[in-house]
């Protein structure tokens, strides 16, 4: 594949999670499956890996999630939802 097909797939590679993610985190309404979704962000990452000179800026490897949206109303949880960021045994996330 040459580097200018490569930068046309990621790019539209980009695109197409972008708008899935918002589908999913922002408007509760997928178009695809969790396995296609993930199809289509394997295809990123080999993409990325095999051509690392050729990742875009706004790759999707580096973002979670969608961007913010003021659609939901915010709620207070009874149990604070605390970080699993520094979780590494089952006894860490166990009460």
């Amino acid at each position: 594949m040459e580097e200018d097909e490569v930068t046309s797939k990621l790019k539209k590679l980009a695109r197409l999670i972008e708008y899935h993610n918002n589908l999913y985190y922002n408007e509760d309404n997928p178009e695809i499956s969790d396995a296609d979704y993930d199809n289509l962000r394997i295809e990123n990452i080999e993409l990325e890996k095999k051509f690392p000179d050729l990742v875009l800026l706004n790759s999707p490897t580096k973002k979670v999630g969608a961007e913010l949206t003021s659609a939901f109303k915010k709620v207070q949880h009874s149990v604070p939802m605390l970080s699993l960021g520094n979780t590494f045994t089952k006894d860490d996330v166990q009460d």
